[in-house]
């Protein structure tokens, strides 16, 4: 239901207030529900990602849920073919990217390459303006 609040948001931003409040909420409730689900964890992990830092949002503590979400995906083997593990190994990535931890988002990106390396958007798009960033 948050993942929901928070795409319906994306359409409507003027529902910020209700929608965005409704998301975290509904996202820590999932938390506290399953500590250990690295679906949940991930979920969370976007709400501190996307959300302001004005209202709570924090990309380090995104990372901290990333990096536990994809700790716990591997631990419970759920990482074939499986677009969630490899949709948070990608935001982790940008996030650290965007906190200038440009090695740690290079290492995320070469293991992505290394499970996915027919995925376009990281190889031909993301991969190659992170690696320029990190040259210049």
């Amino acid at each position: 239901r948050s993942a929901l609040a928070a795409f319906e948001l994306s359409m409507n931003h003027s529902k910020f207030a209700t929608l965005g409040i409704k998301s975290v909420k509904l996202a820590h409730l999932a938390a506290q529900q399953a500590p250990k689900n690295p679906y949940v964890l991930s979920l969370n992990g976007n709400t501190y990602f996307y959300r302001p830092a004005l209202f709570g949002g924090s990309k380090s503590k995104a990372i901290e849920l990333y990096t536990e979400s994809v700790r716990q995906f591997e631990a419970q083997k759920l990482t074939q073919n499986n677009w969630n593990y490899i949709a948070t190994l990608l935001t982790l990535a940008q996030a650290y990217e965007k906190t200038r931890e440009l090695a740690k988002a290079k290492a995320v990106c070469n293991k992505l390459l290394g499970i996915v390396p027919n995925f376009v958007y990281l190889r031909d798009t993301y991969y190659p303006a992170l690696l320029k960033k990190i040259n210049d």
